[in-house]
């Protein structure tokens, strides 16, 4: 039995290596396809030039982030061995580019943000306000880096928390609340 599920865990693994190493491909193509307009030529292909034009339509300037993101991911998955990314790294992708675009849609103006930037930009600014559809998209932006990072500030606020109260405990062995009686 326990020979079965090591067998299982082992083919587990192996299979996110080579997912891993599929987006480390993908990522080495998207960004020689999205970068290389840049030096007058298009080393990507016929392919390459397709999507690098489509997804650049669709979010402008944040496209040249995708390359970063995919590699990352492959990175995550073939060194880990154990799928740590959850549904929730795809959709944080995904809110970044889009915030990301329209943030770059405010600041660049025209084809920076591409055709979802500039939507979203002129959906916010009716709604929101400048000001206000600026700190959406900031926040946006910082909790789609959060959420693929998978960082928890909960998970980090306890040991915060002791670090502090380490300090006053010796001075208030009776009170926890950091005020004197």
């Amino acid at each position: 039995m326990a020979n079965a599920s090591r067998a299982g865990e082992k083919e587990k693994g192996l299979g996110h290596e080579i997912a891993g190493i599929a987006l480390i491909a993908l990522a080495l193509y998207a960004g020689v396809s999205i970068f290389s307009p840049l030096s007058g030529e298009q080393s990507g292909g016929v392919a390459g030039a397709f999507i690098s034009g489509l997804v650049f339509k669709a979010v402008g300037y944040a496209s040249y982030i995708l390359p970063l993101f995919l590699l990352v991911t492959g990175f995550k998955l073939l060194l880990r061995r154990v799928l740590t990314i959850s549904v929730l790294a795809p959709v944080s992708i995904g809110v970044f580019m889009v915030a990301g675009s329209a943030l770059m849609a405010t600041v660049g103006g025209g084809e920076a943000g591409g055709a979802a930037g500039e939507a979203i930009t002129r959906a916010l600014d009716h709604y929101a306000g400048r000001v206000g559809y600026l700190i959406v998209l900031v926040s946006l932006i910082v909790l789609s880096v959060l959420a693929f990072a998978g960082i928890s500030g909960k998970k980090r606020a306890p040991a915060a928390g002791q670090a502090s109260r380490g300090a006053t405990d010796d001075d208030e062995q009776d009170n926890d609340d950091g005020y004197e009686n």
